[in-house]
């Protein structure tokens, strides 16, 4: 019984962690977004491979 009992509790909690791991913050879309956005590209053009950004 006690076997039974910590593995739901396990279960339990895993499952609240997996929701919560693919939600952003509001400044993590933003940083996603920048990312993301063509513009940049556009205006550095010498800091873009293939219309993606890079540092």
């Amino acid at each position: 019984m006690k076997k039974i009992l910590l593995l739901f509790l396990l279960f339990l909690n895993t499952s609240c962690t997996i929701f919560e791991a693919g939600r952003l913050t509001e400044e993590r879309k933003k940083l996603f977004n920048k990312n993301n956005d063509k513009e940049f590209c556009d205006q550095n053009p010498d800091r873009c491979v293939n219309n993606i950004p890079w540092s």
